[in-house]
């Protein structure tokens, strides 16, 4: 294999070639020593680069995984064996420890991955791909707010490493669906995990797991048609020559089912609404009648013993009045009941309320 020449600078590396990497697992499997590991780390990219952790993942394809988490946890606590690689073995840690706590993450060994993450702190506090780690702990503990906010910053610093914004639009969209990210904000949140994954799309537009975190982001915020289509060009860029490309298929539709079914539920809680909007409407016509008819009955008993005891003229603007009032009344209290309302039609009513109580009064002193 060529050597690079950058070895001893401080001039960060160009990531790996495909056919470097081919070449060094080959090499790490036949000869899985310190030196050889740190060669290979040496010339790994910045840390902060979206390649840096996909390249280290070769290591996970070595066969010797004694000797191979052996070599490397030595190389992270006493360095390299010979001066060669003086110049980089700050990166060469790093990357050595950040295999280890990886590999603890890949085995869903949490308390063994927290345990990595705490040896990390002295040393790499301040640095962005630590803190990644640690946003990386909060998810898996299930703390999804202190996973979002400790993300968050990292994919701004760095809006050229789609792995961690897809990171940051995971814990978004699934702390929603688990119901772990308790704010009354979620389509506000939603939408931040869609700008954040179309900004991994762009860099990444052939990789299938972010069209489907954007699905549901898309189907947390009501556009349902859109996520389905997104979960569709999600199926449909995934590479089947890999080996879980079933499971990762049967995971793509049973979102696909998902969504298809918060869409249904949707559209009946809508369509629900619709009908109870409409039973409210009768209920409150229904009560209006019967106040009506009733005030009615009483106004008819009362014209009655005015119609004997007064004069004709003075029994018909009491009449009126009464009349007047009770169409202004129903009228207004109309506008008190739930439903739609003609608002023209009812100051109509109103008017002609008015009118009657008028002209009853008119009569009454005339």
């Amino acid at each position: 294999m060529t050597q690079r020449c950058f070895h001893y600078s401080f001039q960060m590396p160009n990531p790996w070639t495909n056919s470097e990497l081919v070449e060094w697992e080959r090499r790490l499997q036949e000869d899985f020593s310190r030196s050889t590991v740190a060669e290979f780390f040496s010339g790994l990219p910045e840390e902060t680069h979206p390649k840096f952790y996909p390249q280290i993942k070769i290591l996970f394809n070595i066969n010797k995984i004694e000797l191979r988490n052996k070599t490397v946890k030595q190389l992270f606590e006493d360095g390299t064996p010979t001066t060669e690689y003086e110049a980089s073995i700050d990166r060469i840690r790093f990357a050595a420890f950040y295999f280890l706590a990886m590999k603890s993450r890949r085995k869903n060994n949490i308390r063994d991955f927290a345990k990595w993450v705490d040896i990390g702190n002295d040393e790499y506090q301040d640095r962005d791909m630590y803190k990644y780690l640690e946003s990386v702990l909060h998810r898996k503990r299930k703390e999804y707010p202190e996973a979002i906010d400790k993300c968050r910053p990292i994919v701004k610093n760095h809006p050229e490493n789609w792995p961690m914004a897809v990171g940051l639009a995971h814990n978004i969209v699934y702390g929603i669906e688990k119901g772990l990210v308790r704010s009354t904000k979620h389509e506000t949140l939603a939408q931040e995990a869609i700008e954040s994954i179309e900004a991994a799309i762009t860099e990444k537009p052939e990789y299938g797991k972010p069209y489907l975190i954007k699905a549901r982001a898309l189907a947390i915020n009501g556009r349902f048609e859109e996520a389905l289509d997104e979960v569709d060009r999600s199926i449909h860029l995934e590479d089947s020559k890999k080996e879980d490309y079933a499971e990762r298929i049967a995971d793509r539709y049973f979102h696909r089912m998902r969504i298809e079914v918060e869409q249904q539920k949707y559209e009946l809680d809508r369509a629900t609404g619709e009908v109870q909007e409409r039973i409210n409407n009768i209920q409150s016509r229904f009560v209006q009648l019967l106040g009506f008819f009733a005030a009615i009955l009483a106004v008819v008993f009362t014209s009655t013993q005015i119609a004997v005891s007064l004069q004709p003229t003075a029994a018909v603007g009491l009449i009126l009045v009464l009349m007047g009032g009770l169409i202004c009344g129903f009228a207004s209290m109309s506008l008190l009941l739930p439903g739609n309302l003609d608002i023209t039609r009812v100051v109509s009513v109103i008017v002609l309320g008015v009118i009657g109580v008028t002209g009853g009064i008119y009569l009454v002193v005339w």
